[in-house]
């Protein structure tokens, strides 16, 4: 059985070491408690680890009781801790909180510049491409991408698909001509022939 002397120069040691104020108040021999410490009191005669109550916006009151070697309430250890370790910790979650806030803000703004850089706008060129084919003006432009996803397949395939509306419409035109020269031919043949 070993033990060691608590006088007020080892609570002095001990309140340095942990920054929390410790009061020791005797609970044998009839000692005055008031009625903070006697209803904590209460509470761990009746079994509880340990009691605590709001002492003001600052502070906050623990308790606990000082058992002797035989396991008999002693004393009752009362400890004024600060508040300033839970308004630490809430500056600590709002941190976390606006850190997230912040990163996620990031990777959404990101993801925005990387879609539109090789979803959005590639379709666009395409869109637009098609807009000018369905106007006439492009039947010899060519999109000519090297992708090899969707929207390189897209663009391929219109591209093939210009490639081949572009010789019907250059047959088509060869065939207008000479179906207009043989016209002409045959008009001339009649006329001929009506001399």
């Amino acid at each position: 059985l070993m033990a060691r002397r608590l006088d007020s120069s080892r609570v002095r040691a001990l309140c340095a070491q942990t920054r929390v104020r410790f009061d020791l108040v005797r609970i044998d021999g009839g000692a005055t408690l008031g009625q903070e410490r006697s209803a904590a009191a209460v509470e761990l005669l009746g079994g509880e680890r340990f009691a605590t109550e709001s002492k003001d916006e600052a502070d906050r009151l623990g308790w606990a009781l000082l058992r002797d070697y035989r396991g008999e309430p002693l004393a009752l250890v009362e400890a004024t801790i600060p508040r300033e370790i839970s308004a630490q910790g809430r500056r600590v979650v709002d941190y976390a909180q606006l850190s997230l806030i912040a990163a996620g803000l990031g990777v959404l703004f990101a993801t925005r510049l990387l879609l539109k850089h090789i979803v959005v706008t590639p379709l666009e060129r395409v869109s637009a491409h098609a807009v000018r084919i369905g106007d006439g003006d492009a039947l010899h432009e060519r999109l000519a991408s090297e992708r090899t996803d969707e929207i390189g397949q897209l663009s391929r395939a219109l591209d093939s698909m210009v490639g081949h509306l572009s010789e019907s419409r250059t047959r088509l035109l060869r065939v207008a001509h000479l179906a207009g020269r043989s016209e002409v031919a045959t008009e001339v043949l009649h006329n001929v022939g009506s001399v």
